[in-house]
């Protein structure tokens, strides 16, 4: 509707315009040379105000321009180091593998640990996977389930895969199998490696 009354406005003009361009093609009016000039010499003011004007507008919309791309590249940096983080499967910022391998070892019926893991799935959602070695006289599916509690009170690490096994009473030999996965961990695990602890 409103398209249509603009469309027709239009019209409208461009047949008043053309009817006057004839009337005064047949018939031309006197020109009042104060008033034109008077009226240039307005117009003049006019566009050298509006030029004034615009480039003070363009100072402040190229100072307005700074601000807004160093707001765009300080994120643009963050969200390329997160997702390289990511990407290349690194430990997630504040969390030391190293703190962790110590945490887990200082459990009681933790004899050894091999192969941990720590990486982010995606951002804000770290993901761990350890082989860990309990004595051979405790239930190694409570220290699992204690172990994934500690890890989540105290670092924070919901999705993890631990691998308990029961240790001889000689390390060289082979271990007794008692393997779980917690709900949502992930497949991968290479980074944050860190081999017979």
């Amino acid at each position: 509707m409103s398209a249509q009354a603009n469309g027709l406005t239009l019209l409208l003009l461009s047949v008043w315009f053309i009817v006057e361009a004839i009337r005064r093609l047949i018939n031309p009016p006197v020109v009042e040379g104060l008033l034109v000039t008077v009226i240039a010499v307005i117009g003049i003011g006019v566009n050298l105000l509006a030029v004034w004007a615009m480039s003070k507008a363009n100072r402040q919309s190229l100072i307005a321009a700074l601000v807004a791309a160093g707001l765009m590249l300080k994120a643009g940096i963050g969200l390329v180091r997160d997702s390289g983080r990511i990407f290349l499967e690194a430990a997630p910022r504040g969390l030391d593998p190293a703190s962790i391998a110590e945490a887990i070892r200082a459990v009681p019926a933790v004899t050894r640990l091999n192969d941990l893991h720590v990486w982010e799935v995606t951002s804000g959602m770290p993901a761990l996977s350890v082989h860990i070695h309990v004595n051979h006289d405790i239930d190694c599916h409570d220290v699992r389930r204690g172990i994934e509690a500690m890890l989540h009170d105290r670092f924070a690490i919901t999705h993890t895969t631990l691998q308990t096994d029961h240790a001889t009473t000689d390390e060289s030999a082979h271990t007794v199998g008692c393997t779980f996965s917690s709900p949502g961990a992930a497949q991968t695990n290479i980074s944050g490696q860190y081999r017979g602890l």
